[in-house]
Formats: structure tokens, sequence, C-alpha cells
């Protein structure tokens, strides 16, 4: 395959969240080609300041909607690259992640990140789970020989209304496709959650369970992304 990549962002309400994920995008030691797609269906327009491609729906994002399969088809629709990548704006990605990602989606069609880490940084609480049989979608990659697979399943969601976990189910039943979960002790990405804006679809932005542990100096934060945990010195919950 070419070395070339499209990243698909669906945006909206979430101004600077969006800011710091285009300051991990800017950082990335990836020398390929990157197309970026970004779906935004909130008011006021988040601001775009590298070259994306700005995708506006027809309708916008209403309270209690999910507009995840919509968008995503929308981005889908747009993809120019053989190879593409799901970059959410509530993540930190870490300066090898493009490469990283592109270079497994050489030999498989679907690739994603396991042992997922999460961050309250409101709170100041991380959770690492054991998933290793599937990635979140913004952890997730695949090539354009399944796009329209991929289109047809995000259909299916969609239309029976069922977005919980939607990521996962995709995983579940992608059967024999070739595909690949990266599992490291270092992770490559970590899920932000408590950033000011719009509400994350499964509810994780303001709530922790037991299972989280505290880093209410982040040290810990720290230690897998250094200066940039300082990024999210301000956002503790007072």
């Amino acid at each position: 395959m070419t070395d070339a990549i499209s990243l698909i962002t669906a945006t909206g309400g979430r101004p600077e969240a969006f800011k710091l994920l285009e300051g991990y995008i800017a950082h990335q030691r990836y020398r390929g080609s990157i197309e970026w797609i970004v779906v935004d269906d909130c008011q006021p327009e988040t601001p775009c300041t590298m070259g994306q491609q700005l995708i506006i729906p027809d309708r916008l994002w209403q309270q209690g909607q999910n507009t995840q399969a919509r968008n995503m088809q929308l981005a889908l629709n747009a993809v120019t690259h053989d190879k593409i990548l799901i970059i959410e704006d509530d993540e930190y990605y870490a300066p090898d992640y493009l490469t990283i990602m592109s270079s497994i989606l050489d030999y498989v069609d679907m690739a994603g990140e396991g042992w997922a880490l999460y961050y309250n940084v409101k709170l100041r609480r991380y959770h690492r789970h054991l998933n290793d049989k599937h990635a979140c979608f913004a952890r997730t990659g695949f090539t354009t020989n399944i796009m329209m697979w991929i289109k047809k399943r995000l259909r299916q969601y969609e239309l029976e209304q069922k977005f919980n976990r939607t990521d996962v189910r995709m995983w579940q039943d992608s059967g024999p496709i070739k595909k690949y979960i990266y599992l490291d002790a270092m992770p490559l990405s970590i899920g932000i959650k408590g950033m000011p804006g719009r509400a994350a679809i499964n509810g994780q932005h303001d709530s922790v369970s037991v299972r989280y542990l505290s880093d209410m100096n982040l040290e810990y934060l720290t230690s897998i992304i250094g200066s940039d945990a300082e990024n999210y010195r301000g956002y503790l919950l007072k």
C-alpha cells in the first residue's frame, strides 16, 4: 500500500479537546501523506487550523441524539486513501501512533490498540482495561478493502438504534476479516475523560468506577506522556 492515511474525526462542541488533538497530530513522527476529514455537527463550528476537510451535516446534533454512525458514513464517503484511522477529539495520541498503526495496516485490514487506558482529568483517576479482542473506535483503523463492510455495519447499527458499544460489536462481527490488536505495556493512546463540552456517548466524561486509581498530582499521567500531562492540570474538579 502507499504510504498515506486518512484520519477521521467526528466532533462538535469540544473545542478545547479538539485543539489539543491538533497538537498531538502535529507532533506525529509519521512522514507519509495525511488526509484529515472532520465531521462537525454542532454550532458554533469547531476551529480547524491544519487544513482539514470539514464536513457540516445537514442536520445538526441535538441533546440526547447519537450521531456517530451518521457522521462516520459522511466521513467515509470523503476518504481517498487506502488506510483509514479513526481519531477522536477526547484522546491523547503518542508521537508514534500513526506510524505504528499504519505499518500494521500493511498486513491486515483491521487494526486496533487493546489494553485501553482511560484517564479522567476532572477526578484525576485512571484505569486500564484488559481488552485484547477488540478496540474502541478511537483506537481502530482499517483499509478500504473492507470499506463496504464497515459502511454496512454502521448502517445496520443505525437502523437498529443499538449504539451501545458499537465498536465492540463491530470487532465481534468482523469474523474472517484479517485483523490485529496491538498490545504493549506503554500505551500508544489514552482516552481522556472529563474535558469541557459535549458529553461522551458512553457517559464516561464525568464518572469513574471503583476500579479507577487515584493520580492527584499527575505523576502517573506524566510517566506515560511526559510534559503533555501539563495540558490537563487545569481541569481538576474543585
